[in-house]
């Protein structure tokens, strides 16, 4: 039983096992045996995990974990306007949640000298059946300008 090696794999819960991920080891005298998962940075949501023997093909899910993350649609938007002007973009972002619930979303922007960004979020709360949040912005300058202004 001990000191042999064993296959621990991952997937993400929905996709087929086939897409799995798999990561030798070894395991003690006991059979136990102590790794490290290091996620990709597209990596979120409920994961399944199990062991195997190498040469079986045991997709028993032995376990799972979640990875919270959030991807937004667009870094930027593109602004002309004239100086004192507001421009409004509605839906200029959308975030999308994904791995678990969300509550008391809320967005701030740093000061800049001369731009006012007034945002508005659809909703403060997000969940896995409704993880989308959009965020409108309505953007004053005290100059002229033309052209992106980025967001990070």
């Amino acid at each position: 039983v001990g000191n042999k090696l064993a296959v621990l794999w991952v997937y993400e819960e929905g996709r087929p096992p086939s897409q799995r991920r798999k990561i030798t080891v070894k395991s003690n005298l006991l059979g136990f045996f102590r790794t490290s998962y290091q996620p990709y940075s597209i990596d979120f949501g409920t994961f399944l995990f199990g062991g195997e023997h190498p040469t079986y093909n045991n997709l028993t899910v032995q376990g799972d974990f979640s990875i919270r993350g959030i991807d937004i649609n667009r870094g930027y938007v593109y602004i002309n306007g004239h100086p004192a002007e507001t421009v409004t973009f509605d839906d200029a972002f959308t975030f999308y949640f994904k791995g678990g619930n969300y509550s008391g979303i809320n967005v701030t922007f740093d000061e800049v000298e001369g731009l006012e960004v007034i945002s508005s979020l659809s909703d403060t709360t997000a969940n896995p059946v409704n993880n989308t949040v959009s965020m409108s912005l309505q953007v004053t300058s005290r100059d002229a300008i033309k052209g992106r202004i980025y967001f990070t």
